[in-house]
């Protein structure tokens, strides 16, 4: 599902995941299961992380650090740095 999902089109500084992600009726169907919705969840908090490093709000993860983004998705939840130093 696309990133532009999780954050407000119209306050800048708020995300959303979960069932309450700016998607269609119809599409919410499809990612209203619990599954996804706890992956929503990491994937804003992986996004909320890289708002914090670049003093950044979610639109501008989209624009500027998306790649980074996909990085950390791509690493996992709990695997970064400080989960591999252990």
């Amino acid at each position: 599902m696309p990133y532009r999902c999780f954050y407000s089109r119209n306050i800048s500084n708020l995300f959303m995941a979960g069932r309450d992600i700016s998607v269609t009726h119809e599409a919410l169907g499809a990612v209203r299961v619990m599954r996804t919705c706890g992956l929503m969840g990491e994937v804003v908090g992986m996004a909320a992380s890289l708002c914090i490093k670049h003093g950044a709000i979610p639109r501008d993860v989209y624009r500027k650090h998306l790649d980074e983004l996909k990085q950390l998705m791509t690493a996992g939840a709990g695997k970064g740095k400080i989960s591999q130093a252990k």
